[in-house]
């Protein structure tokens, strides 16, 4: 706690506290909450990066001084530690928080998972590579004001909502070289296979969940955010768009995070 104060100390003046992995977060949330209608500024919303502390540290001071917050994390689908592991932290996070275990545990049917089962929660498997399981809970945890860059992270999410506006974010003669489809069919699919295990971090990774038009705009993913500044890639591609593109095809998780950002400033 002492950390997080010593390093924003402008979150004893804040209204409301929006908590986040990193550095995409915070470049991009001024200008998506300016499309939505709320002013960084004016309402004294301060961005709380996580940076590598436990999220129920910065939520205990948070409630401490009685300020509201609402969290936004990666999902990170088939990376190491992803999906059903970040479903398990932010549970044992809350009930560490002091949140109601058996609240935060109960399964259809009114079962409470057993401690057996939860340790195990990270091991859990997609049936038939579909996420429809995992993303109950996405949307359970959100009743928390919890809330997840779905599939993988921040990043991922805003090259797939405005992919044509990221793919013209480079400099003139850049972009990613993808052998033709057609033309060069085994080029290509080992250009796809090496930029999937990029993006998911693990030589064994297959992509499996996501669909083919989001494996191949992990070639993209690692032209822009494993080979460059995330930071000057947002900012580029926000500085081509007007608030009405941006706007019209806002991704699903930042609509209702706005929503209940300005419920919690009413």
């Amino acid at each position: 706690m002492k950390e997080a104060i010593r390093n924003y100390p402008e979150i004893y003046f804040a209204k409301l506290a929006v908590i986040g992995e990193g550095d995409s977060e915070e470049v991009l949330f001024n200008r998506l909450m300016e499309t939505n209608k709320v002013d960084f500024d004016d309402n004294i919303i301060t961005f709380v990066p996580l940076g590598h502390r436990f999220v129920n540290h910065i939520w205990k001071l948070l409630d401490v001084l009685n300020i509201p917050y609402v969290t936004l994390l990666d999902l990170d689908i088939e990376r190491n530690g992803g999906g059903w592991g970040r479903i398990k932290y932010i549970l044992q996070q809350l009930i560490d928080a002091g949140y109601d275990r058996d609240e935060l545990l109960e399964l259809e049917g009114g079962e409470i998972m057993t401690d057996e089962r939860f340790s195990k929660m990270h091991t859990w498997t997609y049936k038939d590579n579909k996420l429809k399981s995992v993303l109950s809970w996405v949307k359970f945890l959100e009743s928390y004001n919890v809330y997840y860059s779905n599939p993988l992270d921040l990043d991922f999410l805003m090259l797939e909502y405005y992919s044509e506006k990221y793919k013209s974010a480079i400099p003139k003669g850049g972009g990613p070289q993808i052998p033709d489809k057609v033309k060069e069919d085994a080029k290509f699919k080992s250009k796809l296979k090496g930029a999937i295990q990029a993006t998911l971090k693990s030589e064994e990774a297959q992509a499996l969940t996501y669909s083919d038009k989001q494996k191949e705009l992990m070639i993209w993913y690692n032209y822009h955010f494993l080979g460059r500044g995330k930071p000057t890639t947002h900012i580029t591609a926000l500085s081509s768009m007007t608030d009405k593109e941006l706007s019209e095809n806002m991704p699903p998780v930042f609509e209702k995070m706005f929503k209940k950002i300005k419920e919690l400033l009413s």
